[in-house]
């Protein structure tokens, strides 16, 4: 990522049984980051970050995963400090009786290189109108000082000779 990206970060689960290939379709190019972690038919997903990077929940927390397709979170990610940070991802599975107990059953840390670039050519492109008034006018009063400076070189030529003249 570069920092002031936002990528849309999805996880889509599938049971065992299902005949649907949950990477199907995600978002984003490269091929899917294929897990089997342990999933019931209700489950949370939680994505945390260190720093860095911030985090916007774009689905709901809790889903149903239905038998014969798929279920998935999604989040929002944008970078905001350049450097390596880590993101943690969760998924729980809710006490099957409606309890405020939950068990994880699947922890993953991820590792998110922030580039620099993005701010370093956002920069560049807010300050070229500046820059480029600033330069005008640096090139505006070196053409006068240029011009004035000739100008007095020549009169005390002009001057010079006029008196050795006489």
């Amino acid at each position: 990522m570069q920092q002031g990206d936002v990528v849309e970060f999805v996880v889509r689960v599938a049971l065992s049984t299902s005949p649907v290939d949950p990477a199907t379709g995600l978002p984003g190019t490269g091929e899917p980051t294929r897990r089997q972690p342990p999933i019931c038919e209700r489950m949370s997903a939680d994505l945390t970050s260190s720093g860095g990077v911030m985090i916007e929940r774009s689905s709901s927390e809790l889903i149903s995963i239905p038998r014969k397709g798929a279920g998935e979170w999604a989040w929002h990610l944008t970078a905001y400090e350049s450097g390596e940070h880590e993101m943690v991802l969760r998924l729980l599975a809710p006490d099957p009786e409606g309890g405020t107990i939950t068990v994880e059953t699947y922890r993953e840390t991820i590792m998110v290189e922030i580039g620099l670039m993005y701010v370093v050519t956002n920069w560049i492109k807010e300050m070229a109108p500046p820059l480029q008034a600033l330069l005008g006018i640096i090139v505006i009063l070196g053409g006068w000082l240029i011009f004035l400076f000739t100008r007095r070189r020549r009169r005390a030529k002009h001057t010079a000779k006029a008196r050795t003249g006489h």
